[in-house]
């Protein structure tokens, strides 16, 4: 998985050096990749090492009944933390967030008044 990741990468950067394309569609090409490479390494850490780490205590003989549930925890969190990394890294998805939120804020203290 890293090895082609990082052949990924590579590609990513010669063919943006090659393409003549605006400076902004680079920023959003290099925003969507970083989101990606986010979104590759939320499951290795939400469901296999849990999963590793279970595999290995029954190899061992030491397995116990909470190892279980935090996997069950952990894969039951991925659905919801996977979009995370491209709404927080994407800058126009951030802003639209943030920017919702800001008005919100503003409609909560005027109805206060």
């Amino acid at each position: 998985m890293l090895y082609f990741g990082l052949k990924g990468y590579e590609t990513m950067k010669g063919l943006m050096k090659v393409t003549s394309v605006s400076q902004k569609y680079k920023n959003l090409q290099s925003q969507l990749f970083n989101a990606l490479v986010f979104q590759t390494i939320i499951p290795v850490f939400l469901m296999h090492i849990p999963a590793t780490t279970i595999y290995f205590s029954i190899f061992i003989n030491s397995s116990t009944e909470i190892l279980g549930e935090l996997l069950n925890i952990s894969i039951a969190m991925y659905p919801a933390l996977n979009p995370l990394p491209t709404i927080f890294i994407v800058k126009s998805y951030k802003q639209a967030v943030t920017g919702k939120y800001e008005n919100l804020w503003f409609v909560v203290v005027e109805q206060d008044e």
